[in-house]
Formats: C-alpha cells, structure tokens, sequence
C-alpha cells in the first residue's frame, strides 16, 4: 500500500497513479471492514485492560475461543 504522496497536490495525476490509489483505497476498506467485523464478533470493543499487553492477550483468547467453537 502506498501512501498519499507529500507536499503540495499535482495538478494533473497520471492514470496509473489513480489507479494504484483506488487499489489501496479498495484494501484498506477492505481491512478497516475486518477490524468492525473482529469488534462486533469477538465482542472486542469491550476489551477494557489497561495495560497493551494485557488487551492483546485477551484479543488472542478471545479470537482463539471463537476458532474452536467455529470448528
């Protein structure tokens, strides 16, 4: 994925460069989608830890809790 590029905006973008961007855009919805899906599923928006280490171990119970009762 590339980024938006930096400084001022061209006054004319190629169509290759437009092309690269609405592909990144499709991507990045595509996994911004993903994460609303985990938070709604896992119930992960409930997560209230407070320490980073803490969220992620109960992120990875909880995804993991899931798959086996998925399976």
């Amino acid at each position: 994925m590339s980024g938006p590029p930096l400084g001022r905006p061209p006054k004319s973008i190629d169509k290759e460069q437009k092309k690269q961007t609405q592909l990144d855009e499709r991507l990045r919805n595509y996994i911004e989608g993903k994460f609303g899906q985990a938070k709604r599923g896992f119930s992960l928006g409930k997560v209230m830890a407070k320490l980073s280490e803490t969220s992620e171990t109960a992120i990875e119970l909880r995804c993991a809790a899931r798959s086996q009762l998925l399976s």
